[in-house]
């Protein structure tokens, strides 16, 4: 029998995680693909792609989201869009990021990683 697990990342057992053939976590993102495409179109959210870079090479650092005395984001405008730059992981000094960019949305922008991560402390640069 094949097991495809869904699940919410603060209520899963890792154990039950890994014993799954495959996983797909609910997120924010997630329940957003299920939206009526109308809404969708009405109401984007931002893009997300993995890089090793950690902003857009035009990018200005406008705020860093600090949660815990640690940086957990940096949110970027360049002339393409706005950026919101997220330190995933960190494995043997280096970093992966995480990148949301929404044109002209700073603000929801800050507003989905609190939803889709956790809240933090928005400081200018």
């Amino acid at each position: 029998m094949y097991v495809e697990l869904w699940y919410e990342s603060t209520s899963i057992s890792t154990e039950l995680k890994h014993t799954a053939d495959a996983t797909k976590e609910l997120d924010f993102f997630t329940f957003y693909q299920y939206l009526d495409p109308v809404f969708q179109a009405n109401n984007p959210i931002p893009t997300r792609s993995n890089l090793f870079e950690a902003h857009p090479s035009d990018g200005i650092l406008l705020e860093k989201g600090i949660s815990n005395g640690e940086q957990v984001a940096q949110l970027f405008k360049s002339s393409s869009s706005d950026l919101l730059t997220i330190v995933q992981t960190k494995t043997n000094g280096n970093a992966h990021h995480l990148h949301m960019s929404l044109k002209g949305k700073i603000d929801f922008l800050k507003k989905v990683y609190s939803a889709h991560y956790d809240a933090c402390e928005w400081i200018k640069h």
